[in-house]
Order: C-alpha cells, then sequence, then structure tokens
C-alpha cells in the first residue's frame, strides 16, 4: 500500500456518513481516508479493510494488550499503539 487508501471509497465519494477522517498507521506509515459517523467506526473500517486484504502483521486476531485499539467486525486489535486520527470534514 502506497500513498493514501479508502476502505470505504463509495460512502467518501457520497458523503453517506457524517464525517470524513484521516487514520495514519504511522510506524508503517500507511494513511487512510475513511468516511464514518465517528472515530470508533473509521477505525473500524479501516480494521475491516486490514482483515479483507490481508495484510497480516497490522493486526492481531489474538488480544495483544488492554492498551491496544480493538477494532472491526471481528475484534481484532491492531499491532501498533502509533495510530493517529484526524476528523478532516
Amino acid at each position: 500500500m502506497d500513498g493514501i487508501t479508502y476502505p470505504n471509497r463509495l460512502d467518501y465519494e457520497n458523503m453517506f456518513w457524517k464525517h470524513d477522517y484521516k487514520i495514519w498507521i504511522t510506524r508503517e506509515g500507511f494513511c487512510f481516508i475513511v468516511n464514518a459517523d465517528c472515530t470508533g467506526d473509521a477505525l473500524d473500517e479501516v480494521m475491516d479493510y486490514l482483515v479483507r486484504n490481508e495484510h497480516i502483521g497490522l493486526y492481531s486476531t489474538e488480544q495483544i494488550h488492554d492498551d491496544y485499539i480493538t477494532a472491526g467486525n471481528n475484534g481484532y486489535q491492531f499491532t501498533t499503539l502509533n495510530i493517529r486520527c484526524e476528523k478532516i470534514r
């Protein structure tokens, strides 16, 4: 993945949800633009995208630690605490 990824591009293009978020998984250098109602929903979209596209290593199916972010439909955790989220609209 290079550049910016849009996990729910159609929602983003149609402004289906209330807000747009930019989410960086900064240690790995990945950037996502997500259309969602809230930050939690945006993180869920990113996690589900990572799982669908088998980006193993960016998420864990096991609980790593209580401080790590759990997101997505399957309740997996991001493998880094180095995540930034900014509401851009």
